[in-house]
């Protein structure tokens, strides 16, 4: 019998910089997902380094050994690389300037999957994939195993003797002001991370009007928020946090009077840290952080490199949970999803006045308490 041969279905999908740029777009529907500048940045990171390896293939020609093969490759990359490292194709990159440095840290390398798994469930969801016959999405199932006993590169928070050595500084106790730590920013995002635990760039955001009173209870609190062209991590990060009462024995509120009374242009929607400047218009706290690592191992003598900025939020957990305070009041204060049931999202949280209460309970850390009003 002449039987027809059958057609062979050459769909292969779309490239993975189309699959990319349909991910970006996301969804129009109302309420529907919007993806922050960091996330961004980083899957066009992602997306260029597997594209360097493979070139940029269709997703249908990605097999599971590429992918394998490519998690590999940037888990032998080195971290801190300067602007002209940067610019070098990744494999020119791993044969001439890894040896001997420290090398990308295996969460790193798992986030670098997950958006690219991401970027092809996406594809799929909109049906690119569906007449790629037996496609599966080869970046699933491929994180590497995490240390979670906190040894080399995890985060902790910063022990007493370690923030003794950071307030024993200049910057406290001699009034330096650094060109690299942006006037008076240098003195208030340690204590303010501490004391708050909101994140670094919430910090660096901050306006005038960002640090107020509330009408009802006259407590004074930051609002951390989008407005005025400010960016967060996540949804859940929109939050009030009361002052704590060494931010304000310490002087922030004189700080931050002393600033309107100088009548910036922009009024009360001026930034609260006129010095702190960055190219990058949504992280403009970026240059600042390099300048306090720096600070940090020079000048405070702290040599541990799992110590970092972060490290004061890590500490106003420690701190909350000496305080006896609930999980699910300390993962308002810092603005965490937390874990609970869908019933803890009902509502609008905690209200001012019982976030106040919290935060009074919670006891600054020694060499706070022996620090001096900076205004």
């Amino acid at each position: 019998d002449d039987v027809p041969t059958p057609l062979l279905n050459t769909d292969k999908g779309p490239l993975l910089s189309e699959a990319h740029q349909y991910w970006q777009e996301g969804s129009s529907a109302r309420g529907g997902k919007r993806l922050s500048p960091n996330t961004l940045k980083e899957a066009e990171r992602a997306v260029r380094y597997f594209t360097q390896w493979h070139g940029d293939m269709r997703l249908g020609d990605i097999t599971k050994g590429r992918a394998r093969d490519f998690r590999d490759a940037i888990a032998r990359m080195p971290v801190r690389l300067t602007s002209k490292e940067r610019a070098k194709p990744l494999r020119l990159l791993l044969e001439c300037e890894a040896k001997g440095r420290d090398l990308m840290h295996v969460g790193s390398v798992n986030k670098y999957l997950n958006l690219l798994s991401a970027i092809v469930t996406a594809a799929e969801r909109e049906g690119r994939m569906d007449k790629v016959q037996g496609f599966t999405n080869p970046f699933n199932k491929l994180s590497l195993p995490a240390d979670r006993c906190g040894t080399e590169g995890a985060r902790r928070g910063f022990a007493e003797a370690e923030l003794r050595g950071l307030f024993a500084t200049g910057v406290y106790t001699r009034g330096d002001r650094p060109t690299g730590g942006a006037g008076e920013a240098a003195y208030w995002f340690p204590l303010i991370a501490l004391l708050s635990g909101a994140r670094l760039n919430e910090i660096a955001q901050l306006r005038l009007k960002d640090i107020r009173d509330d009408p009802d209870t006259g407590i004074w609190f930051i609002d951390i928020g989008t407005e005025g062209g400010r960016s967060l991590k996540t949804a859940g990060s929109r939050r009030q946090v009361p002052l704590h009462g060494d931010l304000v024995r310490l002087g922030l509120l004189r700080y931050r009077q002393s600033r309107i009374e100088a009548k910036p242009k922009g009024g009360l929607e001026t930034s609260l840290w006129p010095e702190v400047a960055s190219a990058d218009g949504f992280y403009r706290s970026a240059p600042w952080s390099k300048w306090f690592g720096r600070y940090l191992r020079n000048e405070a003598g702290v040599a541990d490199r799992g110590l970092v900025f972060h490290s004061f939020r890590h500490t106003f957990k420690r701190l909350a949970r000496d305080a006896g305070l609930t999980e699910e009041m300390h993962d308002a204060l810092t603005g965490h999803a937390g874990s609970g049931s869908v019933g803890r999202s009902y509502g609008a949280g905690f209200g001012l006045k019982a976030l106040a209460e919290a935060i009074g309970r919670m006891n600054a850390p020694a060499p706070v308490v022996s620090l001096e009003p900076a205004y």
